[in-house]
């Protein structure tokens, strides 16, 4: 079966600043939040087809991923 995984961390500040100064946008950025999905839907349900994983608790920051990709794999159960 094919996933499609919006994996995020809610520390991951320099992943916001730049997006939203390139897009000149305050709005949440995909990696940094979870997804949702559109205003046509009701704002609690999830996004069709997306899973969202929060590893806020593995990922301290933007620069920490590099360091913590097999714990991210182990989570996600790539290796299955």
């Amino acid at each position: 079966a094919v996933r499609l995984v919006n994996g995020y961390s809610e520390h991951d500040w320099m992943l916001r600043l730049v997006y939203r100064s390139k897009a000149w946008s305050v709005a949440n950025v995909a990696g940094a939040v979870s997804v949702r999905p559109g205003p046509r839907a009701a704002r609690d349900a999830p996004a069709p087809l997306v899973e969202n994983v929060d590893l806020s608790d593995l990922v301290n920051g933007h620069l920490s991923y590099p360091h913590v990709m097999e714990q991210i794999f182990a989570r996600l159960r790539l290796e299955d």
